[in-house]
C-alpha cells in the first residue's frame, strides 16, 4: 500500500511502479485507488485484465459496478 495526496491537482498515474529492494528490481502493477474526501471513501478495482470496477457504500451499497477497461 501507498499513500498519496494530491488534493486540489490533477495528476496522470503510471500504472506500474518499479523499486530496487536490496539490489533486486521489483515491478509493481496497480491493482486500486481508494479515494478519500469530505468523510467519504470511494474505491476503483483494477483486475489483471484491465476491467476497473467502482465502489462507493453509499451509492453502490455493497456491489460494485463495472466502470471500463483501463
Amino acid at each position: 500500500i501507498v499513500a498519496l495526496e494530491f488534493a486540489g491537482h490533477q495528476v496522470d498515474i503510471d500504472t506500474i511502479l518499479k523499486v530496487s529492494i536490496h539490489g533486486v528490481d521489483v515491478t509493481y502493477e496497480l491493482r486500486g485507488i481508494i479515494y478519500f474526501g469530505d468523510s467519504h471513501f470511494t474505491s476503483r478495482i483494477i483486475k489483471g485484465n484491465g476491467m476497473t470496477w467502482f465502489h462507493d457504500g453509499i451509492a453502490t451499497g455493497n456491489s460494485v459496478t463495472y466502470d471500463g477497461m483501463l
